[in-house]
């Protein structure tokens, strides 16, 4: 039997949120009947990490939407490997390439539709045309939440049949916590004997991290027993440094950049908050659950189906500082309320949000796909 060949894309190579999604997946997918080629366009560790697996993978570096050079690279791949299915991650260059090549399945899978909270109520025509014309383009559009569905549906009338809901999952078994906790803190100069609020997130505006740095004086002043910790890199980090020496919060902040072991670090974390402005699903926040950590969350679609308020954590007005600082506090000063939080978000997240749940769904809908057209 000739596996099928199925071709995912995705913009970077590093591993975040879309690349986990991605990682989960093709640990899942029946390799008796798939074949996975992978293809990233940047250089990242990720391309090395898939090859030890035994995954066909590229790096493809891409510099604008439509790189002519990357296009034609991408063309000899797909031709070559006889792909039957492209699944993207990362918009739909990959799919303009695999039309024009012949390939006869085509999906993306949207991670969210990034809007900010505030401007979904003033979407308009121009945002209904390209949305259409690209939920046209490709036979199925996969969304990963349930707010993202019904926009989809709703405000940009997207017919039914072209749209498919899966939600991101994990699996607990790769969440490695820290085996010496003593030590990495030591080596990130994290002191021993404080409570650790923390978050993982890119630094670019939509995370939001700048609230968080503003909520962190007014906590410190009311509980200063606690420190900070910020796990990621990107394009606001100085913004953000130096608004952290404005504060004078330097000493009660750590910012480690970009880490492969994010998960580790969060394992240390009493607290996890997410500030953001626009999310899909965010990863972090399943992770943290997973973690049996407290969550405190921007009020938003994509948090708000994870986070479930006074029960999981925290859900606070988005760009709100205040309110961010005072339900950290509340968490801070009432231990039992935090750990059964922390114990109610692991409950619910391997209920409700498994990998291999997620990977078998997706894997339906390729084999729905090609016996359509069988």
């Amino acid at each position: 039997m000739n596996k099928i060949k199925i071709l995912y894309t995705l913009n970077y190579a590093r591993v975040a949120g879309t690349e986990k999604h991605l990682l989960y997946l093709l640990k899942h997918l029946d390799t008796k009947q798939f074949e996975p080629i992978v293809v990233c366009f940047a250089k990242g560790p990720l391309v090395k990490m898939l090859r030890d697996k035994g995954i066909k993978a590229y790096s493809l570096p891409r510099k604008k939407f439509f790189d002519f050079s990357t296009a034609l690279a991408l063309y000899r791949l797909i031709r070559k490997h006889k792909v039957k299915i492209i699944h993207s991650h990362c918009g739909q260059f990959s799919c303009v390439v695999g039309k024009i090549a012949g390939v006869p399945h085509l999906l993306e899978t949207r991670h969210g539709l990034y809007f900010y909270f505030d401007r979904v109520p003033r979407l308009g025509l121009a945002d209904q045309i390209v949305t259409r014309a690209k939920a046209s383009f490709v036979d199925l559009t996969l969304i990963v939440s349930k707010t993202d569905e019904d926009l989809l549906l709703n405000k940009f009338k997207i017919h039914k049949t072209k749209i498919r809901r899966v939600s991101n999952g994990l699996d607990e078994d790769e969440l490695k916590e820290s085996s010496d906790p003593k030590r990495l803190k030591s080596d990130l100069r994290i002191p021993l004997d404080r409570k650790i609020i923390g978050s993982v997130a890119r630094l670019s505006d939509e995370k939001g991290v700048r609230y968080l740095i503003l909520a962190i004086k007014e906590t410190v002043a009311q509980f200063p027993n606690c420190h900070f910790v910020i796990v990621g890199d990107g394009p606001l980090r100085k913004e953000i440094e130096t608004l952290a020496q404005d504060k004078g919060i330097i000493e009660n902040l750590t910012m480690t950049g970009y880490r492969e072991n994010a998960v580790e670090i969060m394992s240390l974390f009493d607290i996890f908050v997410l500030p953001s402005l626009c999310e899909g699903m965010p990863y972090t926040i399943l992770e943290a659950m997973m973690l049996k950590k407290p969550v405190v969350a921007s009020d938003i679609f994509g948090n708000r189906e994870l986070v479930k308020n006074k029960e999981t954590g925290y859900l606070v007005t988005p760009k709100s500082p205040e309110e961010l600082s005072n339900s950290i506090l509340s968490l801070l000063r009432n231990e039992g309320k935090a750990q059964k939080m922390g114990k109610n978000g692991a409950r619910l997240t391997k209920r409700y949000f498994s990998a291999k749940k997620m990977s078998i769904a997706i894997q339906k809908i390729y084999l729905e796909l090609l016996y359509m057209t069988a």
